[in-house]
């Protein structure tokens, strides 16, 4: 029937056959229709509403165990910083006590290195004066070392060096072959009993012996034989054995050990074959690589100075602390003595007197709320030291500065007004004081001027409250205006100028402080009137 609603979807199936070339294949394809247009998929079981759920939620907690868990957090927090401070103390010490250590054992190790190559260099000495004297009974013999303290390092082994004998030659051109092969041999023995220690080579090199050796060789290829040509060479054989500590991962510093261990391979292959030349000289070489020193000294020397400064710096800091933590403990301050040793050796004895000048100062205890006021009164001091130091060195730029500042201030405080405005800054143009220095055309006069100028108008615009203060300073900036015109104006301005602008600066200050109370209690006044609020009450 047609008004018959289904309670079930039916189906309707259709089938199809497809025919191909080769067979026949049948296919059955079923469609599935629904003839009931109200009919849907049944909807998932509703879960619980958001006011369900939060009403079976846990209770939040109170604001006593969020104010406890907080404090447990930060006592945590706490606990792992001071872990932290104590390690890093921990490790600061073990490592100051290790630099400490292998400074002294390098030092022993140096002393004694050096002790015993004078030892073999005066045994050789003394066998090469036996053999040209002709007792050929007492060469060589092994060369005795000084004894060795109980308590000093061992010593190294090292090879001792080879003594050659010269042979008499008649012919000279015989014997001047003969020299220039010791020199060779000579140079390369040494370089090869001292290459291996970067510590013992750099001894080797402070030897005299060793300058004029290196000079002799540089010589035997046509280069001039001084002792910077001796030291420059030096100084690339050190570059080239000590290249990982020596240099960065800077480009100059890679570009100079390529060179300096190019120069050195040259060196070796010229020492191995004597006099003859093959390839590139050694002398186009040693040009070349002096070259590539020159430039790249000028890049390196202010880096290092820059790093030595920088670790002046730091010990200085490392110093203080220490001074704040014996002020924090009481007593009286005892400098450490390993940190400014360590400074005198980096940054000098000029270093370590001021650092340790500042160690010895007396500290004052300065309670809180006037640190601010103490902190910016040692700041204001340090900056007029500052400004003296410069001008009392001619140079007056920081002093100009100074001036304009003040000029600036002053101008702001008459801005409502053009007329006295302009009339200020025909009085007072620190750019137009700056030009007659330059010129040459300002006078002791003129600046006494100035500050009579500058006087009156600072004690006009003070407030009542503050006028006998400014009367008191008016007049000892006129008595000693009166005592000095006839001083020369170079001494006059680092004598008085400078004494004079502080104390400007300070009732200038106390103006705009003057005018700030001034407006705070007109604000006041309108917001909370404490006279009466009408004529009548006015009146009554």
């Amino acid at each position: 029937p047609v008004n018959q609603i289904p309670t079930k979807p039916t189906t309707r199936t259709a089938m199809a056959s497809a025919v191909t070339e080769q067979h026949a294949v049948r296919q059955v394809i079923v469609i599935p229709v629904h003839e009931d247009p109200v009919w849907c998929p049944p909807s998932p079981t509703p879960g619980a509403t958001l006011k369900q759920r939060l009403a079976t939620s846990p209770p939040r907690r109170s604001s006593e165990e969020q104010q406890q868990r907080l404090e447990a957090a930060a006592n945590k927090r706490k606990q792992r910083l001071m872990s932290a401070l104590e390690s890093a103390a921990s490790h600061n010490k073990r490592a100051r006590e290790r630099v400490f250590s292998i400074k002294l054992q390098r030092e022993q190790q140096r002393a004694h290195k050096l002790s015993e190559i004078n030892a073999k260099l005066e045994a050789a000495a003394e066998r090469r004066l036996n053999v040209s004297r002709g007792s050929p009974s007492s060469a060589p013999k092994s060369p005795t070392l000084p004894a060795l303290d109980a308590f000093s390092l061992p010593p190294s082994s090292v090879d001792t060096f080879p003594v050659v004998v010269h042979p008499t030659v008649p012919e000279d051109g015989a014997h001047a072959m003969e020299e220039s092969r010791t020199v060779h041999e000579r140079l390369r023995e040494q370089l090869r009993a001292v290459s291996s220690n970067v510590v013992e080579l750099a001894e080797w090199m402070k030897l005299p012996v060793t300058l004029e050796l290196a000079s002799e060789f540089l010589a035997l290829h046509d280069i001039e034989p001084s002792s910077r040509h001796a030291r420059r060479m030096l100084a690339l054989v050190y570059m080239s054995n000590d290249s990982e500590g020596f240099f960065d991962d800077s480009a100059e510093d890679k570009i100079m050990m390529r060179e300096a261990k190019r120069l050195n391979a040259i060196l070796k292959k010229q020492l191995k074959r004597g006099a003859a030349e093959e390839g590139e000289s050694f002398s186009a070489a040693f040009t070349r690589a002096g070259r590539f020193h020159a430039a790249w000294a000028s890049h390196d020397v202010p880096k290092q100075a820059a790093q030595v400064d920088a670790v002046v710096e730091r010990l200085g800091q490392e110093v203080m602390v220490q001074r704040s933590e014996q002020a924090r403990q009481g007593g009286d301050p005892e400098p450490p003595e390993e940190l400014l040793q360590q400074l005198r050796l980096i940054g000098g004895e000029q270093a370590e007197a001021a650092v340790r000048a500042q160690f010895l100062q007396p500290w004052q205890p300065i309670a809180a709320p006037d640190l601010e006021a103490r902190v910016r009164e040692v700041a204001t001091q340090a900056m007029w030291d500052a400004i003296k130091e410069q001008v009392a060195a001619g140079e007056y730029g920081a002093l100009f500065g100074v001036l304009g500042e003040m000029q600036q201030a002053l101008v702001t405080l008459v801005a409502h007004s053009e007329r006295e405005r302009e009339d200020f800054l025909d009085k007072f143009d620190a750019k137009f004081i700056e030009q007659q220095v330059t010129h040459g055309v300002l006078e002791t006069q003129d600046v006494h001027e100035l500050i009579s100028y500058l006087v009156n108008t600072i004690r006009g615009w003070q407030a009542a409250a503050d006028d006998a203060d400014a009367a008191e300073w008016a007049a000892q900036v006129e008595a000693t205006l009166d005592g000095t015109k006839d001083m020369p104006l170079p001494q006059f301005i680092v004598e008085h100028l400078l004494g004079f602008l502080p104390g400007a600066f300070a009732r200038i200050g106390r103006i705009y402080q003057r005018i700030l109370e001034l407006g705070e209690s007109i604000r006041r006044e309108r917001e909370q009137p404490s006279g009466p609020a009408t004529l009548a009450d006015a009146l009554a």
